[in-house]
């Protein structure tokens, strides 16, 4: 709790009726969950009293132009008929400020009800409620308003129990961050819906998306051509924003922080996932990596001159996957004293799959070996090991698999995540199809695909179109390789073009997929 704050002497200038603030106040650091934090500025805590859910924000005297702010923008919503939540109290006094406001009821977190409430509903219950959320973005847009920060933690969801058809509502939340700029333009509406393009429907498959953008612009376009613009230059504009906060995030991963762990074990410079740190799972890997790899417990994968990779059983019963790179000679040793390792770059591009939520093993930790005067030994890369998945390559083999047209199902849904990952701005660069793991799911309909192997992969904002020929020209050799025909070409070639995610396709993509047959 802020301690600058004296909440003993706050002066209230609004209290609910029926509503005791100091009641709410007394559970902070005792009962009470702190949900944000920004610096000794401000602080949100989240306290529940008699069965009732308040949000209890303070704010130092540094921080006061951000309370008067959020105060002041519940009044002025409310007047506009946008659905505020309810201010419970209000108060200054004590060194800093106190807003007090009530979670109204049957309502949860945007990101909580994603992962949980939306995850289960049917596709037609899926796009009423994407329909709700449209109306309420337009509602916040026609009145002049526009959220500057909306990610899934500021906003709220509030079910209608009496009704029902489902029906469910929506809340700001943090609105200190909602500007008041009168009319909104065309090209501010655009740029707030990058945003929000960005933060709450990255997840939604591209047709539901697609709604959302349908039903937020009824009325502001002529025709169903303007609407297609309009989409991809959002869809366009997201991807850019996106790249920059992943690129951002993934560096962040090489120096620690909340989420990442770093440290010294002998001379070992290790990088590892925080929850893995503080569990202690991978500490005897740690301190002896080479040993587990040549183990009798390790099943060993590859064994060259350059990597050595296998699977490691942990002591309590998990499976990881341990790669180590080699040192080539003294040459290379000497040209990379100043360099990275192949470890952290894989580790690097690795998590930036994770953030692009792209079907890869996580990692979970890098390990370089920095000798004397910091000269780079081998280095290490210890990730998730996908079990009980079988090689395409396996598959393609298997004579059961292809006369039931099960694999070309598979070709097809293949073709569609290359495509994703080629939107997202990632190039594998060595599609064999040793690379790509096919795993069951529980309903045994549209298994989970993972690429393996991305030593030689990149990143970028977009793809060059020789970029894109070589990863598809790739995995063709492959159908030609396992003796397969046309049919399966054009079924990959078909998954890879269903895939628009609101972007048509460039002069330069519909010239390759003259030039592969399609």
């Amino acid at each position: 709790m802020i301690r600058s704050v004296k909440t003993d002497q706050i002066k209230w200038n609004y209290v609910l009726p029926g509503f005791d603030p100091m009641q709410a106040l007394s559970a902070l650091g005792r009962d009470g969950l702190c949900v944000r934090r920004l610096g000794k500025k401000r602080e949100v805590w989240r306290v529940e009293r008699q069965g009732r859910v308040f949000y209890v924000k303070l704010f130092s005297s540094s921080g006061l132009p951000a309370k008067r702010r959020e105060a002041d923008s519940i009044d002025r919503l409310a007047k506009l008929g946008v659905p505020v939540p309810v201010l419970a109290a209000r108060g200054y006094g004590g060194g800093g400020a106190v807003l007090i406001t009530e979670e109204g009821a049957h309502s949860q977190v945007l990101k909580e009800y994603f992962f949980t409430t939306f995850k289960e509903l049917t596709r037609e219950e899926k796009r009423r409620v994407i329909g709700y959320f449209a109306a309420f973005i337009r509602l916040l847009h026609d009145k002049g308003a526009m959220h500057k920060d909306p990610h899934m933690g500021n906003m709220l969801v509030v079910e209608d129990a009496t009704s029902d058809a489902g029906e469910v509502g929506f809340c700001l939340l943090d609105l200190g961050e909602v500007d008041f700029i009168g009319k909104v333009s065309l090209v501010d509406r655009i740029a707030n819906l990058e945003l929000i393009n960005l933060n709450y429907l990255a997840g939604l498959e591209p047709s539901l998306k697609y709604y959302f953008l349908k039903a937020y612009a009824e009325g502001l376009f002529l025709d169903k051509a303007a609407l297609r613009a309009v989409v991809e230059k959002v869809e366009l504009a997201t991807l850019t924003r996106a790249a920059k906060i992943w690129k951002k995030k993934a560096q962040r991963s090489m120096t620690g922080g909340k989420l990442f762990a770093e440290y010294t074990e002998g001379f070992f410079e290790v990088h590892m996932k925080k929850v893995w740190y503080e569990a202690g799972a991978l500490d005897p890997i740690v301190k002896d990596p080479d040993g587990f790899l040549d183990s009798e417990r390790a099943v060993i994968f590859k064994d060259g001159r350059t990597v050595k990779a296998g699977m490691i059983e942990l002591q309590d019963g998990r499976k990881v996957f341990l790669k180590r790179y080699n040192v080539k000679g003294s040459v290379h040793t000497i040209k990379n004293i100043f360099r990275t390792s192949r470890a952290s770059r894989v580790w690097q591009m690795s998590y930036g799959a994770e953030l692009r939520d792209l079907p890869m093993p996580e990692p979970l930790a890098f390990i370089e070996e920095r000798k004397k005067n910091r000269v780079l030994g081998r280095s290490y890369i210890i990730s998730e090991f996908i079990d009980d998945a079988p090689r395409l390559s396996d598959l393609a083999l298997d004579e059961d698999c292809k006369p039931t047209g099960c694999f070309s199902d598979l070709i097809f849904h293949i073709g569609r995540e290359l495509r994703r990952m080629h939107i997202l701005g990632w190039y594998h660069g060595d599609l064999k199809w040793n690379n790509i793991l096919i795993k069951k799911t529980a309903d045994n309909f549209n298994p989970d695909i993972f690429f393996l192997d991305i030593d030689g992969s990149s990143i970028s904002t977009e793809l060059t179109s020789s970029e894109i020929k070589k990863d598809l020209e790739r995995f063709m050799t492959e159908i030609d390789k396992f003796g397969l025909s046309q049919k399966e070409k054009d079924g990959f070639l078909a998954g890879y073009k269903s895939y628009l995610l609101g972007i048509r396709p460039t002069k330069d993509l519909i010239d390759i997929y003259k030039e592969l047959g399609a």
